[in-house]
């Protein structure tokens, strides 16, 4: 009889501390995100369609749910894997460019080929 009520005041205890922690988790939910949506990183997402951006990828997801493809024929950065045995020409650049990357042409399909020729003026801005 003085093990079954040890057990139960015990049972009652840890009841007790369950509805406690039960209380306290639930009384302080998240903070609801009220700034908007998530801010964007890929600097694809940021392009304003003013002329001399390369694209890294040339079809990228901005605000984690959109699929995005870039303009057919704009200038994109060719995957490393990608790249054709040959050697790159060398080619002069600018302060800020990246280095060591070969410039393609998005095409339909949304790859960055080699080669591809397209017209400059159609993506740069005009006054």
């Amino acid at each position: 009889m003085l093990n079954s009520r040890f057990y139960l005041s015990e049972m009652v205890s840890v009841i007790i501390v369950a509805m406690f922690l039960t209380m306290f988790a639930t009384a302080f939910p998240d903070p609801v995100n009220t700034q908007g949506p998530p801010v964007e990183r890929n600097p694809d997402c940021l392009y304003s369609g003013k002329g001399g951006h390369v694209f890294n990828d040339c079809s990228y997801v901005c605000g984690l749910d959109q699929v995005v493809m870039a303009p057919n024929g704009s200038k994109c950065y060719i995957p490393k894997k990608q790249l054709s045995q040959t050697p790159p020409i060398p080619i002069a650049q600018q302060r800020g460019e990246e280095q060591g990357r070969n410039v393609g042409r998005c095409d339909e399909s949304g790859a960055c080929v080699e080669g591809m020729e397209a017209d400059d003026t159609e993506h740069q801005e005009t006054d």
